[in-house]
């Protein structure tokens, strides 16, 4: 009963200290914008795909344009406009990602990757750089929800950004536009993972 109380008190707080990052897929060309981004547990990563035919999929800091197993992956994307949220469940772990298109050109080896909470700014270098170098052709997995530090809870679908004031940058690209968070009511709704996993962390401290 006490933790029951406990739990739904503080709900609201929880739920209001997430931020909503946006990442432009594809917009301006073969890229993800911001590059990088910095996000706490609980947040949510909200794709969105000016560009059709592109994916999100994890890969790892030794090969970028591999597929991470038991990565996440929004599969091809051909809508434009839809978009897909991950929430950080690990905010201690690096996530890398890729675009897996390889028709007409590999879009990875153009530089189409990206991270979440890099280590540094010389590891997404080197990270980017060995992506250029790549030779592989990704292959292009089914859709994965669930990845290592992160999670979706469906596949990409609807239209646009989540909506809600800008706050500051939290990522950053070249010429790209930073990161964006949006309104507490969004991020309540979107973000129930966190808070859910927030409050399981406060009930075993307390029992």
């Amino acid at each position: 009963m006490l933790y029951s109380v406990l739990a739904l008190s503080l709900l609201p707080a929880l739920a209001a200290a997430q931020t909503v990052h946006t990442i432009d897929v594809g917009q301006g060309g073969l890229q993800f914008s911001p590059s990088t981004t910095t996000a706490s547990n609980g947040d949510i990563i909200n794709f969105v795909f000016s560009a059709a035919d592109h994916t999100v999929t994890q890969s790892t800091l030794a090969n970028p344009c591999t597929p991470l197993d038991g990565g996440f992956n929004s599969g091809i994307v051909n809508t434009v406009g839809a978009s897909w949220n991950l929430t950080i469940s690990d905010a201690t772990t690096p996530i890398w990602f890729f675009c897996a298109q390889s028709t007409p050109i590999v879009h990875c080896e153009q530089g189409m990757v990206g991270a979440i909470n890099p280590p540094s700014s010389g590891s997404f270098s080197s990270f980017l750089a060995s992506a250029k170098a790549a030779t592989v052709t990704p292959s292009i997995t089914a859709v994965a929800l669930t990845g290592s530090g992160a999670a979706a809870t469906a596949t990409p679908g609807g239209s646009g950004a989540a909506s809600g004031s800008a706050t500051s940058p939290s990522g950053t690209s070249s010429g790209a536009p930073a990161s964006t968070s949006s309104s507490a009511a969004y991020k309540a709704f979107a973000g129930f993972e966190g808070v859910a996993g927030a409050l399981a962390l406060l009930g075993a401290a307390l029992f």
